[in-house]
């Protein structure tokens, strides 16, 4: 028997942006989600650790029950980080994050995953 795919969902903007709940209910179409996001408004913090305060991690009660998420004190790199290294109990498969509330656009493409010369093979 073929396990699923195991789908690690994560944001910059919170366990309770509305974004993550659309972008889980698109990724449980895929295989099975675990959530660990932080648990406020983390933006532009997503290369940063946490290197000096203790992380904190609440499991949250979802309304469809078909999924697990976790709240993280720390920032998004936190969350991925304690996501694989304690909370799941085998590497993903792969691992999202998203959807913004906003856009990432003027000064916010410096520390954006999203950067246009990228995809169009410019130096």
């Amino acid at each position: 028997m073929t396990k699923k795919p195991l789908i690690l969902v994560t944001n910059d903007d919170g366990i309770t942006a509305p974004g993550i709940v659309t972008l889980v209910s698109i990724m449980k179409t895929l295989g099975d989600v675990v959530v660990v996001a932080p648990d406020s408004p983390q933006s532009g913090m997503g290369h940063a650790i946490t290197l000096n305060s203790t992380l904190h991690i609440e499991k949250i009660r979802v309304p469809e029950g078909d999924y697990e998420a976790y709240s993280c004190s720390g920032t998004p790199a936190d969350c991925v980080k304690i996501a694989i290294n304690e909370i799941l109990d085998r590497r993903p498969d792969l691992c999202v994050s998203g959807i913004n509330h906003g856009s990432n656009s003027s000064i916010n493409v410096i520390y954006s995953r999203y950067d246009e010369r990228c995809y169009r093979g410019r130096d």
